[in-house]
């Protein structure tokens, strides 16, 4: 039972809501309890993803991790706690007994959102997204009590190299695919949307023995869209523009299948 009052809850699934509709929506499938406990991982893995976005200097972006990493210690003060998110992610890791060194390592991974430095190999993005990515997954997976499955480590790094896609710019696409021209950068964005189709046939596979669990590859079951409108259209800019009720209709379905 859990020990957070029910407003904190309640703070972290209507900012997930606010900020990031589609993990709101893929919520939705998943049963009660559960639900509100994967709110929580969700509104903190939003939180870290838009951090960025809220800082004018990499090293603001850096204290702003270090203040999280400080926060998920165990001996975090009760200051410290009184952020909705940490009290409720506290209880939910432990809770659930998740592995709080892996929270440590997204953290690490997110560090290179606040420089413009981009990844050099393709094994280094795909290090990024098992972190970033597939690893909250996991959680939920654990949450749902689903048996081990590499699902969704598969679905995980197919949504994470989706999003480097789509991303506003260029800066997630690792230096070795580049050449003098923009042709290098065509070239590799065909390389990376070949292996998130990959992953994601990989991970349909692996869904189809899943019992329980298949709520937390939700997340996941959007890319399809996403790669079919890049394959289609070139434009990274058109990706964005796939409407909400299409992307309602595909988790719909995605929730009545194996979660993809």
């Amino acid at each position: 039972m859990s020990r957070v009052a029910k407003e904190q809850f309640q703070y972290c699934e209507d900012m997930l809501r606010a900020q990031d509709k589609d993990l709101w929506l893929a919520c939705l499938f998943i049963p009660l309890p559960a639900r509100q406990d994967i709110h929580v991982i969700y509104a903190f893995i939003t939180e870290i993803r838009s951090a960025s976005a809220k800082v004018s200097q990499p090293l603001l972006g850096e204290m702003r991790l270090r203040w999280w990493h400080d926060a998920l210690a165990p001996n975090a003060s009760e200051d410290v706690r009184a952020h909705p998110i940490v009290d409720a992610l506290h209880d939910v890791i432990d809770r659930h007994d998740l592995p709080r060194a892996e929270f440590y390592t997204l953290l690490e991974a997110h560090l290179v959102d606040f420089y413009d430095a981009p990844f050099a190999h393709m094994d280094e993005l795909t290090h990024y997204c098992l972190a970033s990515v597939a690893a909250p997954m996991r959680w939920a997976a654990h949450i749902l009590k689903a048996p081990e499955s590499p699902a969704f480590d598969e679905a995980g790094v197919s949504l994470g190299l989706t999003r480097a896609l789509i991303a506003p710019s260029h800066k997630f696409i690792p230096t070795e695919f580049f050449h003098d021209d923009d042709t290098g950068l065509e070239d590799a964005r065909h390389e990376i949307l070949q292996a998130a189709k990959d992953y994601y046939a990989r991970a349909e596979r692996a869904a189809a023995a899943l019992t329980l669990g298949k709520e937390a590859l939700l997340p996941a079951s959007l890319v399809p869209l996403y790669l079919d409108r890049l394959q289609k259209s070139g434009d990274m800019n058109k990706a964005h523009e796939i409407s909400p009720l299409y992307r309602q209709w595909r988790l719909w379905r995605a929730a009545r299948k194996n979660g993809l």
